[in-house]
């Protein structure tokens, strides 16, 4: 897991929480990755602070992006976490306060 996605366990219950208040819990790449691992019977997600839920890529890390390769991977490594998320036949929770934007 990284700093930056928070994760509490009770029992079957995992609460993840985007821990990024500053940058309005802005997803990072490692972020998606620890998303996509976390292994749980019930998923409870939010965002740290009260100004956001989530608000989408924090897109300050594509200035490191070279090629279009860069992209490219950046594309599927977001298809699929969010794949993973969709497709979760477990019981998912949001806990929405603040601004819930991105996409």
């Amino acid at each position: 897991m990284t700093d930056d996605l928070l994760v509490e366990r009770e029992g079957p219950i995992a609460l993840l929480t985007f821990n990024r208040p500053d940058a309005r819990n802005a997803m990072t790449f490692e972020m998606y990755e620890a998303l996509h691992d976390a292994r749980t019977r019930v998923l409870v997600l939010k965002g740290a602070g009260d100004r956001a839920f989530a608000s989408g890529t924090d897109i300050r890390q594509f200035v490191d992006f070279k090629t279009a390769q860069d992209a490219l991977s950046y594309e599927s490594r977001l298809t699929r976490v969010l794949s993973k998320l969709a497709g979760m036949s477990k019981p998912t929770v949001a806990m929405l306060q603040g601004d819930a934007i991105g996409g």
